[in-house]
């Protein structure tokens, strides 16, 4: 997935480290290779807010005492647009703790900042906003038009589609739906971070898969399985290592 991060100190060099760190974390083995990172810098606020206004910011790290405005009040506004957004503030002065915690924030790292505080912190961070994406995403819908009418289906209830010449099958938790469609299609129009090919012929959902042995996905739910290509073993292995960790 994507990570969006916005980091406001009005000490540049601050800023400066914290980028460094997150670069470092992206470079280790911390980091999952599909991972992105987009970083927007700023050592002033109002900048900051001005740069943000056209991105969806997961994450925050802000200054509490800042020149042209607190690290409280830019956070009192961010909460207001960015309702799932995570703040982190990095700042000398403890007083203000308790007023953090008060708006929420997810967490309060003392200065100096040091790697190993940071990593601590942004493992839980990226934990975290994967566990907000995830929910956000779970009442996701997938349309399909066929001669029976629209049918809006819940990626929740959707255990794999398959492919049969130029049809595909949905099945699902209740019901089994067919159209005329593509992979290619099909992938265009859902999102695919729920759902891997395994095969020329299958598309399965990520939460559904129970196992893998021998080149068959298990889904116990059905107790059903699906063949996995040689050239999709990697895919559907890593995929099951995510599960473990959900």
């Amino acid at each position: 997935m994507t990570y969006t991060i916005a980091i406001c100190d009005d000490d540049p060099i601050q800023v400066k480290i914290i980028e460094s760190y997150i670069h470092k974390y992206v470079n280790s083995s911390n980091s999952n290779e599909e991972d992105d990172y987009i970083i927007i810098a700023e050592d002033n606020c109002k900048r900051l807010l001005d740069k943000i206004k056209y991105h969806s910011v997961d994450i925050f790290f802000l200054d509490i005492q800042m020149n042209d405005m607190n690290g409280i009040d830019i956070s009192i506004k961010i909460k207001k647009r960015y309702k799932d957004s995570i703040i982190v503030f990095i700042t000398g002065f403890e007083k203000y703790a308790l007023k953090a915690f008060e708006i929420r924030a997810f967490n309060y790292i003392m200065k100096p900042l040091t790697y190993d505080k940071f990593k601590t912190t942004f493992d839980e961070v990226c934990t975290a906003v994967k566990d907000i994406h995830y929910i956000n995403n779970s009442e996701e819908e997938f349309m399909v038009n066929n001669k029976l009418g629209i049918n809006k289906i819940k990626y929740r209830d959707i255990f794999y589609f398959e492919k049969n010449l130029r049809k595909i099958k949905i099945v699902c938790k209740n019901q089994n739906i067919e159209y005329y469609s593509s992979f290619r299609e099909l992938k265009n129009n859902i999102n695919m971070a729920f759902f891997t090919q395994c095969h020329q012929s299958f598309i399965v959902n990520n939460d559904k898969i129970s196992s893998y042995e021998k080149q068959l996905i298990y889904i116990e739910e059905l107790n059903f399985y699906i063949p996995v290509s040689r050239s999709y073993i990697e895919v559907v292995k890593n995929i099951l290592t995510e599960n473990l960790f959900k």
